[in-house]
Protein backbone atom coordinates (compact mmCIF):
# COMPACT_ATOMS: atom_id res chain seq x y z
CA UNK A 1 0.00 0.00 0.00
CA UNK A 2 2.83 2.64 0.97
CA UNK A 3 4.82 1.81 -2.30
CA UNK A 4 1.39 3.22 -4.55
CA UNK A 5 1.35 5.98 -2.17
CA UNK A 6 4.35 7.71 -2.35
CA UNK A 7 4.04 6.95 -6.39
CA UNK A 8 0.53 8.92 -5.85
CA UNK A 9 1.29 11.70 -4.04
CA UNK A 10 3.33 13.68 -6.50
CA UNK A 11 0.73 14.50 -8.44
CA UNK A 12 -1.33 16.54 -6.29
CA UNK A 13 1.59 18.76 -6.21
CA UNK A 14 1.88 22.07 -8.08
CA UNK A 15 5.00 20.57 -9.69
CA UNK A 16 4.70 17.14 -9.91
CA UNK A 17 7.65 16.68 -12.52
CA UNK A 18 10.01 17.82 -9.00
CA UNK A 19 8.04 16.36 -6.51
CA UNK A 20 9.81 13.37 -4.76
CA UNK A 21 8.16 11.37 -1.40
CA UNK A 22 9.21 9.20 1.51
CA UNK A 23 7.11 7.69 3.63
CA UNK A 24 9.02 6.22 6.86
CA UNK A 25 6.90 4.03 8.98
CA UNK A 26 7.71 0.92 11.38
CA UNK A 27 11.41 1.20 10.72
CA UNK A 28 11.05 1.01 6.96
CA UNK A 29 10.77 4.01 4.23
CA UNK A 30 8.97 3.74 0.94
CA UNK A 31 10.29 6.77 -1.62
CA UNK A 32 10.06 7.89 -4.99
CA UNK A 33 13.16 6.62 -6.82
CA UNK A 34 14.52 10.30 -7.08
CA UNK A 35 14.05 11.41 -3.70
CA UNK A 36 16.55 13.49 -1.58
CA UNK A 37 16.75 15.86 0.88
CA UNK A 38 16.50 19.54 -0.39
CA UNK A 39 15.87 23.18 0.90
CA UNK A 40 12.24 22.70 0.06
CA UNK A 41 10.71 20.17 2.41
CA UNK A 42 7.75 19.99 4.16
CA UNK A 43 6.67 16.47 6.25
CA UNK A 44 3.54 15.53 8.70
CA UNK A 45 4.31 13.04 11.29
CA UNK A 46 1.17 11.20 12.95
CA UNK A 47 0.30 9.17 15.66
CA UNK A 48 -2.58 8.04 16.68
CA UNK A 49 -3.34 4.54 17.64
CA UNK A 50 -0.75 3.23 15.58
CA UNK A 51 2.40 1.58 17.80
CA UNK A 52 5.18 3.26 15.52
CA UNK A 53 4.60 6.32 14.18
CA UNK A 54 3.95 7.47 10.24
CA UNK A 55 5.89 10.13 8.59
CA UNK A 56 5.52 11.31 5.67
CA UNK A 57 8.03 14.24 3.46
CA UNK A 58 7.41 15.85 0.47
CA UNK A 59 10.21 17.99 -1.33
CA UNK A 60 11.14 19.66 -4.66
CA UNK A 61 13.87 17.79 -6.23
CA UNK A 62 15.37 21.49 -6.77
CA UNK A 63 17.51 23.98 -4.64
CA UNK A 64 16.70 26.75 -6.81
CA UNK A 65 14.78 29.96 -5.81
CA UNK A 66 10.84 30.00 -5.88
CA UNK A 67 11.26 34.07 -5.20
CA UNK A 68 9.19 35.88 -2.65
CA UNK A 69 6.54 32.83 -2.53
CA UNK A 70 7.20 30.33 0.10
CA UNK A 71 7.29 27.17 -2.60
CA UNK A 72 4.04 24.80 -0.92
CA UNK A 73 1.02 26.39 -1.29
CA UNK A 74 -1.47 26.59 2.24
CA UNK A 75 -3.82 24.17 0.16
CA UNK A 76 -0.32 21.69 -0.21
CA UNK A 77 0.06 21.68 3.80
CA UNK A 78 -3.35 21.27 4.30
CA UNK A 79 -3.69 18.02 1.59
CA UNK A 80 -0.29 16.50 3.37
CA UNK A 81 -2.38 16.05 6.75
CA UNK A 82 -5.34 14.83 4.72
CA UNK A 83 -2.75 11.82 3.16
CA UNK A 84 -1.38 11.48 6.17
CA UNK A 85 -4.44 10.80 8.14
CA UNK A 86 -6.19 8.90 5.63
CA UNK A 87 -2.63 6.64 5.45
CA UNK A 88 -2.61 6.23 8.94
CA UNK A 89 -6.21 5.51 9.13
CA UNK A 90 -5.76 2.60 6.33
CA UNK A 91 -2.62 1.09 8.33
CA UNK A 92 -4.59 0.75 11.31
CA UNK A 93 -7.37 -0.88 9.43
CA UNK A 94 -5.00 -3.54 8.86
CA UNK A 95 -3.57 -4.25 11.80
CA UNK A 96 -6.90 -4.43 13.22
CA UNK A 97 -7.84 -7.31 10.27
CA UNK A 98 -4.72 -9.11 11.08
CA UNK A 99 -5.22 -8.92 14.76
CA UNK A 100 -8.56 -10.33 14.58
CA UNK A 101 -7.32 -13.14 12.21
CA UNK A 102 -4.77 -13.51 14.43
CA UNK A 103 -7.16 -14.18 17.16
CA UNK A 104 -9.74 -15.90 15.14
CA UNK A 105 -7.12 -18.50 14.36
CA UNK A 106 -5.94 -18.98 17.97
CA UNK A 107 -9.13 -19.32 19.57
CA UNK A 108 -9.82 -22.08 16.34
CA UNK A 109 -6.83 -23.61 17.17
CA UNK A 110 -8.04 -23.16 21.22
CA UNK A 111 -11.20 -24.66 20.68
CA UNK A 112 -9.91 -27.52 18.54
CA UNK A 113 -7.44 -28.73 21.04
CA UNK A 114 -9.68 -30.65 23.16
CA UNK A 115 -12.50 -33.73 22.36
CA UNK A 116 -14.99 -31.64 24.04
CA UNK A 117 -18.01 -30.26 22.14
CA UNK A 118 -17.48 -26.25 21.60
CA UNK A 119 -20.60 -24.66 19.88
CA UNK A 120 -22.91 -21.53 19.84
CA UNK A 121 -25.53 -20.32 17.87
CA UNK A 122 -27.38 -17.17 17.73
CA UNK A 123 -31.01 -15.87 18.38
CA UNK A 124 -31.80 -17.73 14.84
CA UNK A 125 -30.49 -21.03 15.76
CA UNK A 126 -28.07 -20.46 13.79
CA UNK A 127 -24.44 -21.78 13.89
CA UNK A 128 -21.59 -19.18 14.93
CA UNK A 129 -18.70 -21.07 15.63
CA UNK A 130 -18.18 -24.73 16.41
CA UNK A 131 -15.01 -26.60 16.78
CA UNK A 132 -13.83 -30.18 15.02
CA UNK A 133 -15.63 -32.31 17.76
CA UNK A 134 -18.68 -30.95 17.43
CA UNK A 135 -18.60 -31.15 13.37
CA UNK A 136 -17.73 -34.82 13.36
CA UNK A 137 -20.73 -35.07 15.70
CA UNK A 138 -23.22 -33.70 13.82
CA UNK A 139 -22.03 -35.36 10.38
CA UNK A 140 -22.27 -38.38 12.34
CA UNK A 141 -25.60 -37.82 13.46
CA UNK A 142 -27.08 -36.14 10.54
CA UNK A 143 -25.14 -37.33 7.78
CA UNK A 144 -24.46 -32.97 6.71
CA UNK A 145 -21.69 -31.04 7.49
CA UNK A 146 -23.03 -27.29 9.13
CA UNK A 147 -21.46 -24.27 8.27
CA UNK A 148 -21.60 -21.03 9.98
CA UNK A 149 -24.70 -19.47 9.14
CA UNK A 150 -26.27 -22.39 8.69
CA UNK A 151 -29.47 -24.05 10.72
CA UNK A 152 -27.82 -25.78 13.84
CA UNK A 153 -31.41 -28.16 13.21
CA UNK A 154 -30.11 -28.82 9.65
CA UNK A 155 -30.69 -32.40 8.18
CA UNK A 156 -33.76 -32.58 11.29
CA UNK A 157 -37.55 -32.84 11.25
CA UNK A 158 -38.21 -29.63 12.34
CA UNK A 159 -41.15 -31.33 14.62
CA UNK A 160 -39.15 -34.66 15.67
CA UNK A 161 -38.58 -34.94 19.03
CA UNK A 162 -34.73 -34.26 19.16
CA UNK A 163 -35.14 -30.45 17.68
CA UNK A 164 -38.36 -30.20 20.18
CA UNK A 165 -35.98 -30.73 23.03
CA UNK A 166 -32.86 -28.78 21.92
CA UNK A 167 -35.09 -26.18 21.42
CA UNK A 168 -36.77 -25.94 24.79
CA UNK A 169 -32.49 -25.85 26.13
CA UNK A 170 -31.33 -23.35 23.81
CA UNK A 171 -34.78 -20.89 24.50
CA UNK A 172 -33.59 -21.61 28.44
CA UNK A 173 -30.59 -19.96 27.55
CA UNK A 174 -31.81 -17.26 25.36
CA UNK A 175 -34.00 -16.07 28.01
CA UNK A 176 -30.53 -15.71 30.16
CA UNK A 177 -30.08 -19.00 32.07
CA UNK A 178 -27.14 -20.93 32.46
CA UNK A 179 -27.33 -24.39 33.11
CA UNK A 180 -26.09 -27.95 32.45
CA UNK A 181 -28.00 -30.82 31.29
CA UNK A 182 -27.14 -34.31 30.58
CA UNK A 183 -28.00 -35.95 27.03
CA UNK A 184 -27.31 -39.37 25.29
CA UNK A 185 -26.16 -39.68 21.80
CA UNK A 186 -24.94 -42.81 19.57
CA UNK A 187 -21.91 -43.17 19.70
CA UNK A 188 -19.81 -42.48 16.22
CA UNK A 189 -17.72 -45.61 16.85
CA UNK A 190 -19.15 -48.08 18.87
CA UNK A 191 -22.89 -49.84 18.80
CA UNK A 192 -23.58 -48.18 22.47
CA UNK A 193 -24.56 -44.52 23.78
CA UNK A 194 -22.30 -41.88 24.76
CA UNK A 195 -22.94 -39.37 27.16
CA UNK A 196 -22.65 -35.77 27.72
CA UNK A 197 -22.83 -32.87 29.86
CA UNK A 198 -23.48 -29.86 28.06
CA UNK A 199 -23.43 -25.91 29.77
CA UNK A 200 -25.58 -23.51 28.20
CA UNK A 201 -24.59 -19.84 28.61
CA UNK A 202 -26.42 -16.72 27.47
CA UNK A 203 -23.57 -14.79 25.14
CA UNK A 204 -24.45 -11.39 26.09
CA UNK A 205 -23.46 -8.40 24.12
CA UNK A 206 -24.34 -4.38 25.11
CA UNK A 207 -26.79 -5.91 28.01
CA UNK A 208 -28.41 -8.01 25.21
CA UNK A 209 -29.05 -11.43 24.77
CA UNK A 210 -27.28 -12.23 21.16
CA UNK A 211 -27.15 -16.60 21.22
CA UNK A 212 -26.09 -19.40 23.17
CA UNK A 213 -22.48 -20.96 24.04
CA UNK A 214 -22.17 -24.75 24.49
CA UNK A 215 -19.61 -26.93 25.82
CA UNK A 216 -20.12 -30.51 25.77
CA UNK A 217 -18.29 -32.58 28.00
CA UNK A 218 -18.19 -36.52 27.51
CA UNK A 219 -19.23 -38.19 30.81
CA UNK A 220 -19.94 -41.48 29.20
CA UNK A 221 -17.42 -43.71 31.66
CA UNK A 222 -19.12 -41.86 34.51
CA UNK A 223 -22.77 -42.34 33.27
CA UNK A 224 -21.50 -46.10 32.70
CA UNK A 225 -19.77 -46.58 36.31
CA UNK A 226 -23.47 -45.01 37.58
CA UNK A 227 -25.78 -47.23 35.73
CA UNK A 228 -24.06 -50.32 35.92
CA UNK A 229 -23.53 -49.80 39.96
CA UNK A 230 -27.47 -49.06 39.97
CA UNK A 231 -28.37 -52.04 38.14
CA UNK A 232 -26.40 -54.00 40.33
CA UNK A 233 -28.34 -52.63 43.49
CA UNK A 234 -31.48 -53.18 41.98
CA UNK A 235 -30.56 -56.92 41.80
CA UNK A 236 -29.08 -56.88 45.26
CA UNK A 237 -32.86 -55.76 46.07
CA UNK A 238 -34.80 -58.02 44.30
Amino acid sequence: MLEKAVQLIPQGWQFPEITEVCITWNGSQFKTEGYQKTDWEISKTIKRRLEQEIKISIVYLTNEPFGDKPPFLSEEHDLLKAIGEQIATKIQQIISRKEKEFERLNNQALINSTQDLIWSIDKEYSLITANQEFQKSIEFQTGQRIDPGDSIFQGNSSDDEYTRRWKRHYRRALNGETFFVENEEPHPEEESEIWYEVAFNPIIKDDNITGVACFARNITETKRAQLEKAEAEKNIGM
